[in-house]
């Protein structure tokens, strides 16, 4: 039933985590000849029935990516370079989590991107700052 409520709607289906990957060539900021979506990295930070928020990593940025399907096409928030996530292997973009509901929470990324909302159930314990930690020293070396 959902897909016929979808269609009427006009909502499209989610992107497939291959297809947020490769969006990331539509930001003013990607780098073609730095940069390889195929080799990205995503990361499913917050999930509804309507929208999702990915983080995508590539060896020289990182890209934050929200998909609604009530939008024609997913939007690319904001992305960071490289030297503002990590440094030597650590990494040095303050990541603060904040409480909200027994489902969600709000993080920071830095000071210049504040309360995202992240599902709880997509991270260990809910303990997102770990998460995304070990994503992005596996993502951007």
């Amino acid at each position: 039933m959902a897909d016929f409520t979808s269609l009427m709607l006009g909502w499209r289906e989610f992107k497939s985590r291959e297809e947020i990957a490769e969006y990331i060539v539509h930001s003013v900021n990607f780098d073609p000849q730095r940069e390889d979506p195929g080799t990205a990295k995503t990361l499913l930070l917050f999930q509804t029935s309507r929208q999702r928020t990915w983080l995508v990593a590539t060896s020289e940025r990182l890209y934050c990516i929200l998909d609604d399907v009530r939008k024609p096409e997913p939007h690319i928030n904001w992305s960071l370079p490289k030297s503002k996530v990590v440094a030597n292997g650590d990494v040095v973009l303050e990541i603060r989590p904040h409480d909200r509901t027994a489902k969600t929470g709000l993080v920071d990324f830095g000071n210049e991107h504040r309360r995202w909302l992240y599902t709880r159930d997509l991270f260990d314990r809910g303990d997102v700052v770990s998460g995304v930690q070990e994503f992005l020293k596996q993502a951007i070396r």
